[in-house]
């Protein structure tokens, strides 16, 4: 049973990880300027809470679907980091709504799976939780 709360852990701070080096990304590969960064960066983080609220509502209202909903929010978050690393560099043209198409999805569906994953270790814990 503590199998599954470890695996869950580890898998969303690797996944997690590329966060921090997607402005590094933005600046060397793609040659976007500070500002169209910052605003994609901050784009993410304000989208995260609205849909945070949103997607944790839906699952304690359907909570057997708990585990669909984050498998769904982990893929359709992941296609969206990996669509912008997608871009080869000579394709700047491309680059900006590709990123902005990027850090929508990241913030909508990507950036919510904290707090599932967190609740979901709670309900998997079960009496193993600390009281």
């Amino acid at each position: 049973m503590l199998f599954w709360t470890k695996l869950l852990t580890m898998a969303h701070a690797v996944t997690t990880s590329i966060h921090p080096f997607l402005c590094l990304y933005y600046v060397h590969m793609l040659q976007f300027d500070i500002l169209t960064i910052c605003l994609l960066s901050a784009c993410v983080f304000l989208l995260r809470i609205p849909a945070s609220i949103f997607w944790i509502d839906i699952v304690d209202h359907r909570s057997p679907l708990h585990g669909i909903f984050t498998a769904l929010l982990t893929a359709i978050g992941a296609a969206g980091v990996l669509l912008v690393l997608s871009v080869p560099p000579p394709w700047t043209l491309f680059a900006l709504p590709v990123a902005i198409i990027s850090s929508v999805l990241d913030g909508l569906f990507y950036q919510p799976l904290e707090c599932l994953i967190d609740s979901a270790i709670i309900k998997i814990l079960g009496d193993y939780k600390i009281k």
